[in-house]
């Protein structure tokens, strides 16, 4: 161990450099004053003290060091300095210089301070000046020689004294300065080393010839190598191959840049074989001695390049999606990002396409599935399985197969998908429903008419290509508007859809059900090899209601018309078949409804004079050239002018005069069936008016014909309110005729104007009573005041017992619930007297007046009501 330590302190190791120095110098100093010693400069002490105190000196303060260096206390730190001191001391006063040579002392002090530091000063200079004080005592009792005169000697001592205070004094100034630079310099190495170790960041150095020459410890903690093993390796050893030209030609670049830095991102292989993105710094350090090389600066940022590629993923799914036109591509999209993200094996997104089809199963367990490369789903289990949508009842599931475990970022990132997916989901499921919305009926879900003209479209322009039949039907329901007046609208919906329930029961798969509106369905068939075909679908059809239907609180029972075109042409325009068709079903109603009529040429001609007659219609009730005529009517007994009905009148400037049973239907099928009524209501009440002024003793009464339409308006009883006040007239002047068949139907709010009328004063007749079947018991909860006796039963009065029977019945029926009696067309005097006889109350026909316009009715009343025959009109 001691030669270890020779050789150490030999070889100028640590601190103990100067120990060396002094054990070689020792002998030489030896020889050296021996042979000052024959030359007579030094002293002539005995010759055997001088190798004594050398040699035995010098072996005693090596001892002393090794000691002293071997465990540093201040004891130790005493004898060291000691040994060294009396050995320098003894040597100089053996020689007999005394205090002349104590610059001796001032070299083994700053040697001593250089190794021990400044804070062994104090001990330096107490054993230097006790050792010259000791020495300068010896020569003073002679002990010692010198050949420095002694009287000088003294004083020279003292000069020396402060001399090597006031050198040991600067010598520990300076020391301190050098020591506190090298405690400040240490302590930024230590915390370097601190910061480097304990920091997260990669720090390397490399040579020119790429080696790595120092690797910082975080290495293991982010590569999972430990530093030594990257040590004098290749710098590109751990780089991917698609990285590695990159990172030469980065360092490569700042070669000629001293000081120079350039941003570099790798990817580096992980010991687990995973890779790991790297950015940093490359800086020029190879001029600093140093340094000798290129450092190196660089963190993992796997996780936030990760992230960010997986959050631009993310958007441009949702750009893609968003451009996407089917939901299909949508899927295969997400599918195809979550398996090059993921780097899974397979994922498959099942339910989406079947949640999303109307009318079938959204079960998300559906067998058709997507992926990245088309594929069904596999038959392992996933490693994760997303739901899309809300977790308890999701529209579709995303799952994911991977060989290695799928990590928290893994399912957050198909999470995200997963509302990428549900919002297109969402997206074109609201598309697809507002385009259903768009083609089809919202009622009966069936095809409305656009869709409808869509599929007639296609259907006749195949006719080119394939050989047959296409045939368009117009189903009208007879009898609705009856149903859905007495039974409310909701029976009336309820109605709807149960006859397109039965319809389509009737139809095969490829044929085309639609409804138009209100009661009216169109059905396409297509592909007919027969033209007779459509009349046996036509029969179907019908008879398809002939059983009542079912709805959920009673059982309706309704018929249809049915209008059937055909063509197997395919120039023929979809809009002229429907029409072809319209005019056919319109036909079938005419003829007694119920049945079916294919369309003929004819049909065609009179459904366009019916639609010019109605725009003309319109025209002439717009621009007033409809006028009112007024047949009277008498009292059964005296004949006297009770009443006047107002009639509407159509004179056309270039048709001629139009019968009231071809324009008033019109009006009704139109609805201008409202303002003809207004028109005929306010002029009534003006003539009558007239009546009051002009004969006050006369007062007859005015009788107006009522519409559903104008009863169904819930502004009827406040239009007729304003007549009246506008004429000022009193209400009792004012009889609102219904038809039978109106009140038959029992519609609530019919009923209810009716009750209304009769409330402020208003009289309700019934018109062409014995038409409409109203039971006694009906008729007896009916708002009505006066019965009018269809002319059909006064023609077969006077020569037929059953027709005579039937006015008797009515008449008794009339005077039972106190009811007025009116008989309508009468013509013959033999007529008036057999109804005179009945006990009928009051009298109309041709026998008293024809209709007349407002003018001549005052000329007549004037007369008092001179009986004449007009002409038949």
């Amino acid at each position: 161990m001691a030669l270890g330590r020779l050789r150490r302190l030999v070889s100028g190791e640590g601190k103990g450099v100067h120990f060396a120095a002094v054990l070689f110098m020792g002998p030489l100093a030896a020889v050296a004053i021996l042979a000052l010693r024959e030359m007579h400069l030094v002293a002539r002490s005995p010759i055997w003290l001088i190798p004594l105190i050398l040699v035995g000196g010098q072996l005693l303060t090596t001892v002393t060091g090794l000691w002293w260096n071997r465990c540093q206390s201040r004891v130790r730190l005493h004898v060291w300095i000691a040994s060294q001191a009396i050995l320098v001391t003894a040597t100089i006063y053996a020689t007999g210089w005394g205090p002349a040579l104590a610059i001796g002392l001032v070299l083994v002090g700053q040697e001593t301070l250089a190794v021990a530091g400044s804070s062994s000063e104090g001990v330096i200079l107490g054993w230097t000046l006790s050792c010259l004080a000791i020495g300068q005592g010896l020569i003073a009792l002679g002990w010692a020689p010198s050949l420095v005169p002694v009287p000088e000697v003294h004083g020279l001592a003292v000069l020396m004294g402060i001399g090597i205070a006031f050198s040991y004094r600067s010598l520990r100034s300076a020391l301190i300065e050098r020591e506190e630079a090298a405690a400040l310099t240490e302590s930024r190495e230590r915390r370097f080393r601190a910061l480097v170790q304990s920091s997260s960041d990669l720090v390397f150095a490399v040579d020119l010839t790429s080696t790595v020459t120092y690797a910082s410890p975080s290495c293991t903690k982010v590569l999972g190598y430990e530093p030594e093993v990257l040590l004098g390796s290749e710098t590109g050893l751990l780089v991917h191959e698609d990285d590695i030209e990159d990172l030469r030609a980065t360092l490569g670049s700042t070669v000629g840049d001293t000081g120079g830095s350039v941003e570099f991102c790798i990817r580096v292989r992980h010991q687990n074989g995973t890779w790991r993105w790297l950015e940093g710094l490359a800086t020029n350090l190879l001029d600093d001695p140093a340094v000798a090389g290129m450092v190196i600066n660089a963190r993992d940022v796997t996780e936030r390049r990760t992230r960010l590629e997986r959050q631009a993923a993310i958007s441009d799914l949702g750009r893609e999606v968003l451009r996407a036109t089917t939901l299909e591509a949508s899927v295969k999209s997400a599918a195809g990002v979550i398996n090059r993200i993921v780097h899974s094996r397979e994922c498959t997104i099942t339910g989406v396409l079947e949640s999303n089809r109307a009318g079938e199963t959204s079960d998300a367990e559906s067998e058709l599935s997507w992926d990245g490369a088309g594929s069904t789903a596999s038959s392992d289990q996933p490693g994760l399985r997303v739901p899309v949508g809300d977790p308890d009842h999701p529209l579709a599931y995303i799952e994911v197969f991977k060989d290695d475990l799928i990590t928290p970022a893994d399912e957050q990132f198909v999470e995200s998908v997963s509302g990428i997916v549900l919002s297109a989901t969402v997206r074109f499921g609201a598309e697809d429903a507002i385009r259903h919305q768009a083609m089809h009926d919202p009622l009966t879900g069936l095809p409305n008419r656009a869709l409808f003209n869509d599929r007639l479209e296609h259907a006749l322009s195949r006719r080119s290509r394939i050989a047959g039949y296409v045939a368009v039907m117009i189903v009208d329901l007879d009898g609705f508007k009856n149903v859905n007046d007495s039974l409310g609208h909701l029976t009336g919906d309820e109605l709807l859809i149960a006859v397109a329930d039965r319809f389509g029961a009737q139809l095969r798969g490829f044929d085309t059900i639609a409804r138009l509106g209100g009661d009216e369905f169109a059905i396409l068939f297509d592909e007919l090899d027969t033209a007779d075909q459509a009349g046996r679908v036509a029969q179907r059809v019908l008879d398809a209601l002939v059983v009542p239907l079912p709805l959920p609180d009673r059982e309706v029972a309704i018929g249809a018309s049915v209008g059937i075109a055909l063509t197997d042409q395919a120039d023929t325009k979809a809009d002229r078949l429907l029409a072809d068709a319209d005019a056919a079903m319109y036909r079938a109603k005419r003829e007694g409804k119920g049945c079916y009529r294919v369309f003929e040429a004819a049909m065609h001609t009179a459904a366009v004079e019916r639609m010019n007659l109605e725009q003309e219609l319109r025209t002439a009730i717009r621009d007033g050239a409809l006028t009112v005529h007024y047949q009277p009517i008498v009292d059964a007994n005296s004949e006297h002018i009770t009443s006047f009905e107002a009639l509407a009148r159509w004179q056309h400037p270039t048709r001629g005069f139009v019968p009231p049973n071809i324009f008033i239907p019109l009006a009704e099928e139109s609805g201008l069936i409202i303002d003809l009524g207004r028109a005929v209501l306010f002029e009534a009440c003006q003539q009558a008016r007239q009546w009051h002024e002009r004969l006050p003793e006369v007062h007859p009464s005015i009788s107006v014909n009522a519409s559903r339409l104008q009863l169904a308006n819930p502004s009827f009883v406040s239009v007729v309110a304003e007549a009246l006040a506008r004429e000022k007239l009193q209400p009792s002047s004012l009889i609102v005729e219904v038809t039978e068949s109106i009140l038959a139907s029992e519609s609530g709010h019919v009923i209810a104007t009716l009750n209304e009328l009769r409330r402020t004063g208003i009289r309700v007749a019934i018109d062409d009573f014995g038409t409409g079947y109203s039971s006694f018991a009906a008729l007896a909860e009916l708002p009505i005041d006066i019965l009018k006796i269809d002319k059909r039963f006064i023609d077969n009065l006077v020569y037929d017992d059953q027709g005579r029977g039937f006015v008797n019945a009515i008449m008794q029926l009339a005077d039972t619930l106190h009811l007025e009696t009116t008989a309508e067309g009468v013509e013959q005097l033999e007529q008036r007297d057999a109804l005179a006889a009945l006990g009928c109350t009051h009298l109309q026909g041709y026998l008293f007046s024809r209709p007349m316009p407002g003018d001549e009715t005052l000329e007549y009343l004037a007369r008092g009501g001179e009986r004449h025959r007009p002409a038949l009109i």
